[in-house]
């Protein structure tokens, strides 16, 4: 039901990432294969591969901090339905609890409303 302006600015990719260029340089958006149970250890490996910010959906983890070489990394989260995702905590482990979030990239800066 989204007005057909609206409608016009989405845009629908069948990759795993997309490089969005701002006034602060470019991010890397991702929804990766690769996990690290270490909050933000796996998109301070990307920012330091790639050279750019980096940002990441899907996520257990929802934080946001700066990599070694001081880009800007984002864990995302994710949108996800707790009570489809009782089989993570059904038996005694050391999963990290699901952190549903969502993050705005805005004039080059990432602000995760989550996070405050």
């Amino acid at each position: 039901d989204l007005a057909p302006g609206k409608l016009a600015r989405i845009k629908v990719t069948g990759l795993d990432n997309v490089i969005v260029n701002t006034e602060r340089g470019p991010w890397l958006i991702c929804h990766t294969r690769s996990y690290s149970r270490l909050p933000l250890a796996y998109p301070n490996r990307l920012a330091l591969r790639h050279g750019m910010h980096v940002a990441g959906g899907h996520r257990h983890h929802h934080a946001i901090g700066v990599a070694a070489n001081g880009k800007t990394i984002v864990e995302l989260g994710g949108l996800m339905d707790e009570s489809r995702m009782m089989y993570a905590n059904k038996y005694t482990n050391d999963i990290p609890v699901m952190a549903n979030g969502y993050a705005l990239l805005k004039n080059g800066r990432m602000s995760c409303p989550m996070l405050g």
